[in-house]
């Protein structure tokens, strides 16, 4: 894996400046713990989106958010760290750990992330999205990144050329009693998946449309990062 992450890493450096002539959209990037002052926005954001989406009511949220967009928030997402027990390891019948192996994953608790709570009201911010929480990740040395995705997801992120490592069904029935009404959600049969973080960003090197959309957010990528990084 070191192989892999080293030249990755020389490289980033290129994607944070911007080719000469291109534009910067004004856009900005909301990093919310449970007190920050934009935590509401983006979860009103989130929650407005899966009402919409699969007419679910959600009350609880990850414990930091990331909410991208300009005048108002666009896209958003959740994120925690293998400190912590992961949502997603409740539709496991056996660790995470072990699931991830049998893929051929072999990854320490403390350098996994989980990625939850994603809605986007507009295509062009969801992978910018992802791949500057991606990047800001793989600076605080997480390895893989754990999710729940619906089908929808999945061939978004596979059209786009990203390897993701199926680990197990998310089965609703698996939560037990919920605290919160998911609506048609689990309708939409989604899976728990994992992708390398070097993955990701050997991606975004290597495809000129991804690299792209990137380089339009590349600015916000310093603060962003190190703002993560004193959360986490």
């Amino acid at each position: 894996m070191l192989s892999i992450i080293q030249p990755v890493s020389e490289q980033l450096s290129s994607l944070r400046t911007l080719r000469k002539g291109s534009t910067v959209a004004p856009a900005a990037i909301h990093l919310a713990a449970k007190q920050s002052a934009k935590r509401k926005t983006i979860e009103n954001h989130i929650a407005k989106g899966f009402n919409q989406a699969y007419q679910a009511q959600i009350t609880e949220f990850m414990p930091l958010l990331v909410g991208l967009g300009r005048d108002k928030i666009e896209a958003a997402l959740g994120v925690r760290t293998g400190k912590e027990n992961m949502f997603v390891e409740t539709y496991f019948d056996t660790s995470l750990q072990q699931a991830l192996s049998e893929k051929g994953i072999h990854c320490p608790r403390h350098r996994l992330a989980e990625i939850g709570n994603l809605y986007s009201s507009s295509s062009r911010y969801t992978m910018p999205l992802l791949l500057l929480t991606a990047m800001a990740l793989f600076q605080q040395h997480i390895s893989v990144l754990v999710f729940t995705a619906t089908t929808k997801l999945q061939r978004m992120m596979e059209h786009g050329g990203l390897s993701l490592h199926y680990l197990t069904e998310a089965n609703e029935a698996k939560l037990g009693e919920p605290k919160q009404n998911w609506g048609s959600y689990y309708e939409t049969a989604p899976q728990v998946v994992a992708a390398k973080v070097a993955d990701i960003i050997q991606l975004t090197l290597d495809n000129p449309k991804l690299r792209v959309g990137y380089e339009q957010f590349a600015p916000l990528a310093p603060a962003f990062t190190a703002e993560l990084g004193a959360q986490l």
